[in-house]
């Protein structure tokens, strides 16, 4: 069977890549779909999980289009999604991939395993947690996103490892923008990405005095 794939639907198609944006603006479309589906057959396999990634950016209060889905499951439940889901909607992206696609909607479904380190891989005093520890934040249609603080510190921590991760330092960026996090709010941070994230606040007093001129 051949799926259409979403990232590249998106992309070669530009009248359908303007109405998955609107639908994506208004939390409808095939991400949304996809995102309840997959939360759905979690809980149904009793799977504990976090949503991360570009989803949890817009459930923060950061508006930007992304192709996929991004959770945060524990090792050991890899194999158990694999065996459950695959052949029934879902298939797997190529050959021993983690991650799986939803046959009907073509949108990929990213598995971040717990205990990886964010950005470059390489060890680090930040690292995904296990979801049943991490704190989360729940949508109106109760699926569980990591919570604002932990998601911060895990952009700052992947942005701060390789400049090919900049764009997470971007999206905090726009975060604090976005919802008008205090200075103070550093102080909630991990030591680690604390002053990372002041970088970011004074970064903003800059451009807004810059704009001003």
């Amino acid at each position: 069977m051949k799926i259409a794939l979403f990232e590249e639907t998106s992309k070669e198609n530009y009248k359908q890549s303007f109405v998955e944006f609107d639908f994506f603006m208004e939390k409808k479309g095939n991400l949304y779909e996809t995102l309840k589906k997959i939360s759905n057959d979690l809980e149904c396999l009793n799977i504990p999980f976090v949503v991360c990634g570009a989803m949890a950016l817009n459930f923060h209060g950061r508006m930007r289009m992304t192709v996929d889905v991004d959770i945060l499951i524990n090792g050991h439940d890899l194999k158990k999604v694999h065996t459950n889901l695959i052949g029934s909607g879902y298939v797997q992206q190529f050959r021993n991939s983690k991650g799986i696609r939803n046959t009907e909607t073509g949108v990929k479904i990213d598995f971040i395993i717990a205990g990886q380190y964010p950005g470059d891989g390489k060890e680090k005093p930040i690292v995904f947690s296990d979801p049943r520890k991490v704190k989360t934040e729940k949508d109106d249609s109760g699926i569980n996103y990591i919570s604002l603080k932990e998601f911060i510190e895990l952009k700052l921590a992947s942005g701060m490892s390789s400049v090919a991760r900049g764009k997470d330092l971007s999206d905090v960026f726009e975060l604090i923008r976005e919802l008008k996090l205090a200075r103070e709010f550093s102080l909630e941070l991990n030591p680690y990405v604390q002053d990372q994230y002041l970088k970011l606040w004074d970064g903003q007093e800059e451009e807004a005095g810059f704009n001003s001129l």
